[in-house]
């Protein structure tokens, strides 16, 4: 298929053609240089550290100024842990170990004022312990003995007066459990004081609801009468005025 489409494309028939040049060109030149290949790869055979020699001519043909770079990029890779001298790695490894500078210095910062504590610490503890060691900063004060039998003293006089206390608190409670009964009834008894009064005021209301009404009792329902027909009245104008509103509404 291909060498149909190769026929049938003048382009692609050229582009055959120029690469089988090529090709023709390149064993031409292996078969002319057969012997040096050859006089190569026994070299390379009988010398396994082909490279190695290379790279000390390499190095021999350098300055002095690059010999000096090279050796400080050699220690540079060594010290970092990096394999090789690519940047990329150099690089990530000098901002690993930037962090990890950092990292040890903060700890060695709070290692720093951790100590300074305890060592503050411990001169407090060494003082302390030399007045303990000295017996006259503790002596027993002369009037000790004096003092001790008056907080005793006081001591009994507040425990007798918390008892009497006590009694008349409980004396107190047993009085007013008598009283019980009467203080309920005195309850009861303002409960009804407060309904009556409450009453009271209720009755008043409705009364308050028909005053200004005759006493006669013909005359107070004829004048109810006379009020109530003015309110249909009222109520009638009322209508009529909204209706009227409404209808205006209507023809605008």
């Amino acid at each position: 298929m291909e060498d149909f489409e190769t026929i049938s494309s003048p382009s692609k028939a050229r582009q055959a053609a120029s690469q089988a040049k090529d090709w023709a060109y390149v064993m031409n030149w292996l078969n002319h240089k057969e012997e040096t290949i050859g006089l190569l790869k026994a070299e390379e055979i009988e010398s396994p550290n082909l490279k190695l020699d290379l790279l000390e001519d390499i190095q021999a043909a350098l300055s002095d100024e690059s010999s000096n770079l090279l050796q400080d990029l050699a220690e540079t890779v060594v010290l970092l842990g990096v394999p090789t001298a690519d940047v990329g790695n150099r690089d990530r490894s000098l901002l690993n170990m930037t962090r990890a500078e950092f990292d040890a210095t903060e700890q060695l910062r709070k290692l720093e004022e951790l100590q300074k504590y305890l060592e503050k610490e411990l001169a407090t503890l060494h003082m302390r312990l030399e007045e303990l060691k000295d017996e006259h900063n503790y002596e027993t004060p002369p009037d000790l003995p004096a003092k001790t039998s008056e907080w005793l003293r006081g001591k009994r006089t507040v425990e007798a007066k918390a008892k009497e206390y006590q009694r008349r608190i409980m004396a107190g409670r047993s009085a007013s459990d008598r009283e019980g009964t009467k203080i309920e009834d005195l309850m009861a008894e303002e409960e009804r004081v407060v309904k009556i009064s409450e009453n009271v005021k209720r009755l008043e209301k409705k009364v308050e609801t028909f005053h200004g009404l005759p006493s006669n009792i013909l005359d107070a329902k004829l004048e109810y009468q006379e009020l109530e027909s003015e309110l249909r009245s009222l109520i009638q104008q009322r209508d009529n005025l909204f209706e009227g509103l409404v209808d205006r509404g209507k023809s605008q």
